[in-house]
């Protein structure tokens, strides 16, 4: 946080190399990419709280409208969903899955890094569509 004087406050700290953040009201989860972990973090009381430790260097997260959150989980070459109780599932296994973002209809777009493309995920169907690149 950084205070009208200028002051910097460390909202937590400890992280162990922090990749995406989405919010879902008061709450702001982060994929901890070394520790392999989802956490959420109150920002009004600062508590800290693993959500998920199913993951693999979690590079990217986005906020999805069912207030579960989309993880790029790249190590386990995957993009998976995370509810709010920390139940983990795979959506779809994409090979070098590096960022996510979810559109208000629900559905789940993410970059591919080595196949240079941006793909469209169903939510529902978890069909999946090419929308740039090959």
């Amino acid at each position: 946080r950084v205070g009208v004087d200028s002051a910097v406050t460390p909202l937590v700290e400890g992280l162990n190399r922090p990749h995406g953040l989405a919010v879902v009201g008061d709450t702001l989860y982060i994929g901890d990419t070394f520790d392999n972990e989802l956490l959420a973090i109150d920002v009004r009381t600062r508590a800290v709280r693993v959500v998920s430790t199913q993951l693999n260097t979690p590079v990217d997260v986005a906020a999805a409208p069912d207030g579960s959150i989309v993880v790029a989980d790249y190590g386990n070459r995957r993009v998976a969903r995370v509810t709010p109780d920390g139940t983990t599932t795979t959506l779809v296994e994409l090979p070098e899955v590096n960022s996510v973002w979810v559109a208000p209809d629900g559905a789940v777009y993410v970059t591919e890094r080595g196949a240079s493309r941006v793909r469209r995920i169903d939510s529902v169907t978890r069909e999946i569509t090419t929308v740039v690149g090959r």
